[in-house]
């Protein structure tokens, strides 16, 4: 058998001990480099975390105890010493019906307390990688497991304890306050707020038409869309809203109109026109 493919103490290499038949199709040999590969604890916890970092879990500790070692070869055997060099396709399942996979080289050595006792031993890189590959798939699927439950909390949350929507007088008044923060003078500006509870829950959209000094002698209209956003269950929704929109410089409004997500402008002498806001953006309990 060659030497140097392992050694116990060195930083390429970590080992386990356990008891029964020592060849490379073992059984227990097998049981005993899943758990090597697991990171189990037997007389070798502090250099298992030395070399990781940290100790085994819960879960993984599961999946490496229902893996499966196959495509067994030996490779070299050593009459004198009763030790084997051995290569196999180590499988362990991990969640959503996957499964981590590595073609790996192992030794089996006799224990010099019993011709019963044996000793595994494999590359710390394998051993690295295999649980690296594992530990990840698992710990992507746990957060994202937490995240679906926090969301599903969440949900809950709403759905138990509804926001609380806006009076059309709260609305306007935090329309106004919104648009002062451009124009001090909103307030005393000529404008129309009319909102429409689109969604049929209560948590209305808002639009404001406003007249504005362009340049000169030049005036013209526009107009701006807020919706209700709710951040936590039992408070009152917020308004978020877009960018303004142009209406027209040539026509002085008299009339402001929602209904459906069309928003209808008239001068009240013939003149029209309307405009689409994008509908579905406020709280709705259908999008939680």
């Amino acid at each position: 058998m060659s030497k140097g493919r392992f050694a116990l103490v060195a930083v390429f290499v970590i080992g386990l001990t356990g008891c029964g038949s020592h060849d490379c199709n073992s059984g227990d040999v097998h049981g005993t480099l899943l758990s090597l590969l697991a990171g189990e604890t037997s007389g070798m916890e502090s250099m298992v975390e030395n070399a990781f970092g940290v100790g085994p879990t819960a879960e993984s500790l599961q999946a490496f105890a229902a893996g499966t070692v196959t495509e067994i070869v030996t490779l070299e055997k050593n009459k004198s010493t009763g030790a084997f060099v051995c290569n196999a396709k180590v499988t362990i399942p991990v969640p959503e019906d996957k499964e981590v996979s590595l073609q790996m080289d192992y030794e089996v050595r006799q224990v010099e307390s019993g011709d019963s006792d044996f000793q595994v031993l494999a590359s710390k890189s394998d051993i690295n990688r295999m649980r690296a590959s594992v530990n990840g798939t698992i710990n992507n699927h746990l957060r994202a497991k937490a995240e679906a439950e926090r969301k599903e909390q969440r949900k809950q949350a709403f759905l138990d304890n509804p926001p609380i929507a806006m009076t059309d007088e709260e609305a306007s008044a935090a329309i106004i306050e919104d648009m002062s923060r451009y124009n001090s003078s909103f307030a005393q500006s000529s404008h129309a707020i009319v909102g429409q509870d689109l969604g049929g829950e209560g948590y209305k959209d808002y639009v404001v038409a406003y007249r504005s000094h362009l340049y000169g002698d030049t005036y013209g209209w526009s107009y701006k869309h807020y919706w209700s956003t709710a951040r936590e269950p039992g408070e009152k929704v917020s308004l978020n809203g877009n960018s303004d929109q142009e209406i027209t410089r040539e026509h002085d409004l008299t009339n402001l109109r929602l209904q459906n997500g069309v928003v209808t402008f008239s001068d009240g002498n013939g003149w029209s026109q309307t405009a689409e806001i994008v509908t579905g953006k406020s709280y709705h309990s259908s999008k939680l």
